[in-house]
């Protein structure tokens, strides 16, 4: 983040838009800092920072959001544009965000961030059992998902179908997948990355990560034998 400051104060005409959607749900003792928080103050007005309350609060269905800027000529500028889309969040959404920010306890999200991190722990460990699957060294700090790298049964996959293409398509395994399994990921394609890699969410029940890892295992390890 020091160092983007840097560019910043560099680079005069440069922007940034910071999504921090994912602020709150911070693991293993580690502390959130935003870009504008960090940065030197003088380019502070060219930083949006974006928040919501879907991931903090688990209110994804209504849809409420924000922006801040200390140049509120953005902020002006981007109420014009809402107004016009659609005029603002909805009256139960704005009560709703409300009542998060007065009345929910910081106790509230210490017991989800625990309860979070050992479910992330708990995926990793399941993940990292299965043969030939890829973790990162270190477990995410942050958020709710796994991006394991599957290339090696991408491979396999292709192999076995006769396809030369040497580009791995982990959109083609995640259809296979769903198809065999019944279990829904999503490939790594549409998280800007080239890399043969899938996400995962662990924001769900543990009897649900433990059901998921057993049918991508299965599924994985049918590959081997075919």
């Amino acid at each position: 983040l020091i160092r983007i400051g840097a560019l910043l104060e560099e680079h005069t005409h440069i922007m940034v838009v910071c999504d921090d959607l994912y602020e709150r749900l911070v693991y293993d003792g580690d502390v959130h800092y935003t870009l504008a928080g960090v940065c030197s103050p003088s380019v502070r007005d060219r930083i949006i920072t974006i928040g919501g309350f879907s991931k903090a609060f688990a209110m994804t269905g209504l849809r409420l959001g924000y922006a801040v800027c200390s140049d509120d000529k953005w902020i002006k500028g981007m109420g014009k544009i809402l107004g016009q889309i659609t005029g603002c969040a909805c009256t139960a959404s704005q009560a709703g965000g409300l009542a998060a920010l007065r009345d929910v306890p910081s106790s509230w999200h210490q017991e989800k961030i625990a309860e979070l991190q050992h479910k992330r722990d708990l995926l990793f460990a399941r993940l990292q059992a299965i043969p030939n699957v890829v973790c990162p060294r270190e477990p995410p700090k942050g958020a709710f998902y796994a991006m394991p790298d599957l290339g090696y049964y991408v491979n396999k996959m292709r192999e076995l179908e006769g396809d030369d293409d040497t580009l791995a398509d982990t959109a083609q395994l995640c259809e296979q997948l769903l198809s065999s399994q019944g279990l829904s990921i999503v490939p790594g394609e549409g998280f800007y990355t080239t890399q043969p890699v899938v996400r995962l969410s662990y924001a769900t029940s543990v009897e649900d990560i433990n059901d998921a890892c057993d049918r991508l295992r299965d599924f994985l390890l049918s590959l081997e034998t075919c």
